[in-house]
């Protein structure tokens, strides 16, 4: 079962978490005007589950620290 968009958006920002998706419609909602919400866009192609795992591991420092500057979105490359 999926759910919309927009519904996993809003249900995210009301609980202060941080939306991680590969999907770029969320870099929308992401960027609206007004917006709080905090994405981390995945950025690398079709991988293995242990590289992505080793990427985020790499790059959680740099992506927390973003996020907790106020970025509202971050790219993981």
């Amino acid at each position: 079962m999926g759910a919309d968009d927009a519904v996993i958006w809003r249900h995210a920002n009301a609980g202060g978490l941080v939306v991680v998706s590969k999907d770029e419609d969320f870099t929308f909602l992401a960027g609206a005007p007004g917006g709080t919400g905090k994405l981390v866009w995945v950025r690398i192609g079709n991988c293995r589950k242990q590289a992505l795992l080793e990427a985020f591991r790499v790059q959680l420092p740099r992506i927390v620290s973003e996020l907790e500057a106020g970025s509202q979105i971050v790219e993981l490359r």
